[in-house]
């Protein structure tokens, strides 16, 4: 889950989703750990003040997984 300070309330319930769980706050946001922790799911979790920022300039992560 790459995330920033308010991901810290979610903390606890996607560490219980999941068997095992990897937490970043690193921006710009690394996709060779999404490889190396052999992820199914990523999240990213941003507040709502960042969403004109991503629509403006989307995160790596996203414009590399639609390659």
């Amino acid at each position: 889950m790459f995330r920033d300070s308010f991901g810290n309330a979610l903390l606890p319930f996607m560490a219980d989703a999941y068997s095992s769980a990897y937490f970043s706050r690193g921006v710009p946001y690394q996709m060779s750990e999404v490889d190396e922790k052999n992820a199914d799911t990523v999240i990213v979790e941003r507040a709502e003040r960042f969403l004109p920022e991503m629509a403006q300039s989307p995160p790596e992560i996203w414009t590399m997984c639609k390659a």
